[in-house]
C-alpha cells in the first residue's frame, strides 16, 4: 500500500512539473510573440549602416575611437548587422531560448543537492519562471529585449554571466575540474565585461561579494579549491573595465553629455539612484510581484524534503540567535547583496550622467532584484515547511496536490494576462512592421535605380526610438541613408 502511494506522489510531482514546465513556455512564448515584429531602429542603423560599408577590424576602430569603448557590444552588433533585418526578429526569441537553457543548467546542481524529485525538470521549470517574472518587470521590454541594440547591450552580458555562474557552481560542488574550466571563465569574464559600463560595475561587485562571503562564513578548506579561480576571473574583470575606460571615443560621447558628478556627492546621488531603481521595480511589477512572491514560497513547500529540523522557526529564540538559522541568515546576506548590486549598478550612470540608469539597462539590475526575492521566498518557505506542527501536514497527499493546484492557478492567471496584453498590443507592431517593410521595399527600389537623394515617409517614432526627421543631416537619416547606400535622406 505505502509503494502505491509513493509511486502516487512521484507521478503526480512529474506531471506538475511537467505541466508547470509547459506554462512556463507558453508564457514566454506570449511575451515573445511580439518581438518577430522587431525591425531596425535608430542606432541598429547606425552600426549595420558602417559594417557593411567597411572592413569589420576597420569598423571596430570606427566605434572603439570614435563613440564607445563597449568592444563586445561593437563585435556583436557587427555581426548582427551583417545578418540583417530578418536576424533582428529573430534575435530575442534565439535569445531567450538560450537563456532558458542556460539557467536551467547553471542552477541544477543546486536542484540536486536539495534532493529534488525529477531535477532535470525542475531546473527547466524554475528557469521558466524566473525569465517570465523578470521580463514581465521590466519598464522596457521593446529596448531590454526586442530591440537590436538594447538586447546586445544589456539582456547578452546577463547571458553569458550565467555560464560564468554555472561554472561557479560546479566548482563549488567539485563536479569539475581542469584548467580548460578555469580559460573558459576567464574568456567569458572578458566578453560579458565589454558589454556595459553597467553591466562591468556589476561584474566586479560580484566577484568581490562572492570572495567577501567565502572569506567571512565558509571554512577555508571548503573554498580554497575555487578561491584563486575567483581571484582570476576579478582580475579579468578589472582588465575589461581598463579596455573599455580607455578608449578613445569615450571622450567624444563625454562631450555630449555634462560633466561628470562631482565625487564628493557620488555617494549621495548613487544611494538615490538606487533607491529609484527599486522604486522603479515595485511600481512596473504590480500583479507580478504576487506571482514573484508566492510561487517560490509555494514551490519549496512541496519541494523540500521531508525532515524536521529544531533549529528553525519552530520554537522562540531571543533576537541575537535568529543570525544562526539558515532562513534567517541566508535572507539577511541575499538582501544586502542585492542592494549592493543594484548601487553597482547605478553607480555608472551616476557618475556619467547624474542620473539613473535608462529604463532599457533596468534588466540589469532587476535580474539580480528578482533572483534575491525568489531566493528569499524560497528560504522562508523551506523553513517554514521543516516546522514540526506544518511538515505533519505535508504527508498528506492532498495537501500537496491543493498547493499545486494553487501554483498552477496563480502561474496560469499570469498567463492569461499576459496573453491578453499580447493580443491588445499586436495590432500595434503589425502596423509599424508593415509600414517599415513598405517603405524598406521603396528604397530599396530606388537603390537599384541609382538615385542618390531620397525623400520618402517618415514613421511615428515608436518604442522611445528615433526615426528619420526631414532634417537630411540629422544623424538617424545620415545612418539610414548609408545603410541603403544613398547620399542623403529626407523624411517627410
Amino acid at each position: 500500500m505505502k509503494t502505491l502511494i509513493e509511486q502516487s506522489s512521484l507521478k503526480i510531482k512529474q506531471e506538475f512539473k511537467a505541466i508547470l514546465l509547459i506554462l512556463d513556455l507558453l508564457g514566454l512564448t506570449a511575451i515573445l510573440f511580439l518581438s518577430i515584429y522587431t525591425r531596425f531602429h535608430a542606432d541598429d542603423f547606425c552600426m549595420a549602416g558602417t559594417v557593411n560599408s567597411m572592413p569589420f577590424f576597420k569598423y571596430f576602430g570606427y566605434w572603439y575611437i570614435g563613440w564607445t569603448g563597449r568592444y563586445s557590444f561593437i563585435a556583436v552588433t557587427g555581426l548582427s548587422g551583417l545578418l540583417g533585418v530578418k536576424f533582428a526578429s529573430v534575435l530575442p526569441t534565439i535569445m531567450v531560448s538560450i537563456w532558458l537553457l542556460l539557467n536551467a543548467w547553471a542552477i541544477l546542481p543546486i536542484i540536486r543537492q536539495q534532493k529534488c524529485q525529477a531535477p532535470v525538470l525542475s531546473a527547466f521549470a524554475y528557469s521558466g519562471i524566473f525569465l517570465f517574472l523578470l521580463l514581465l518587470s521590466l519598464p522596457n521590454i521593446f529596448q531590454s529585449v526586442f530591440w537590436n541594440n538594447g538586447a546586445i547591450n544589456y539582456s547578452f552580458p546577463l547571458i553569458t554571466f550565467t555560464i560564468n555562474v554555472g561554472i561557479i557552481i560546479r566548482l563549488w560542488y567539485k563536479n569539475i575540474k581542469g584548467r580548460g574550466w578555469v580559460l573558459l571563465n576567464i574568456f567569458l569574464t572578458l566578453v560579458t565585461g565589454g558589454f556595459s559600463e553597467i553591466f562591468i560595475s556589476m561584474q566586479i561587485t560580484f566577484f568581490v561579494l562572492v570572495m567577501l562571503y567565502l572569506y567571512f562564513f565558509v571554512e577555508r578548506n571548503n573554498y580554497k579549491h575555487i578561491w584563486y579561480f575567483l581571484v582570476i576571473n576579478l582580475i579579468s574583470a578589472l582588465i575589461a573595465l581598463l579596455i573599455v575606460a580607455m578608449a578613445p571615443g569615450n571622450q567624444v560621447r563625454q562631450s555630449l553629455l555634462d560633466k561628470p558628478t562631482n565625487l564628493l556627492i557620488l555617494p549621495i546621488m548613487v544611494l538615490r539612484n538606487t533607491l529609484i531603481i527599486f522604486y522603479i521595480f515595485l511600481k512596473n511589477s504590480g500583479f507580478w510581484m504576487i506571482l514573484l512572491i508566492t510561487i517560490p514560497f509555494l514551490l519549496s513547500l512541496i519541494w523540500t524534503q521531508n525532515s524536521v529540523e529544531t533549529e528553525m522557526i519552530g520554537k522562540s529564540y531571543p533576537f541575537r540567535q535568529l543570525w544562526n538559522q539558515k532562513w534567517f541568515k541566508g535572507g539577511i546576506l541575499v538582501g544586502l547583496f542585492v542592494f549592493l548590486m543594484t548601487m553597482s549598478a547605478a553607480t555608472p550612470s551616476s557618475y556619467i550622467q547624474g542620473d539613473y540608469p535608462e529604463n532599457r539597462a533596468m534588466i540589469l539590475p532587476f535580474y539580480f532584484i528578482v533572483i534575491g526575492i525568489m531566493t528569499i521566498m524560497y528560504l522562508l518557505g523551506a523553513a517554514v515547511r521543516k516546522l514540526p506542527k506544518v511538515n505533519q501536514y505535508f504527508q498528506d497527499l492532498k495537501i500537496k496536490v491543493l498547493i499545486r493546484v494553487l501554483i498552477l492557478l496563480l502561474f496560469g492567471t499570469g498567463l492569461t494576462l499576459t496573453v491578453l496584453n499580447t493580443f491588445h498590443s499586436l495590432p500595434d507592431y503589425v502596423s509599424y512592421a508593415q509600414l517599415w517593410d513598405l517603405r524598406d521595399q521603396e528604397l530599396r527600389t530606388l537603390k537599384e535605380n541609382n538615385v542618390k537623394e531620397v525623400t520618402i515617409f517618415k514613421l511615428e517614432s515608436h518604442f522611445g526610438l528615433e526615426d528619420i526627421h526631414t532634417d537630411p543631416k540629422y544623424w538617424v537619416n545620415r545612418y539610414v541613408a548609408e545603410y541603403y547606400g544613398f547620399d542623403t535622406i529626407v523624411g517627410q
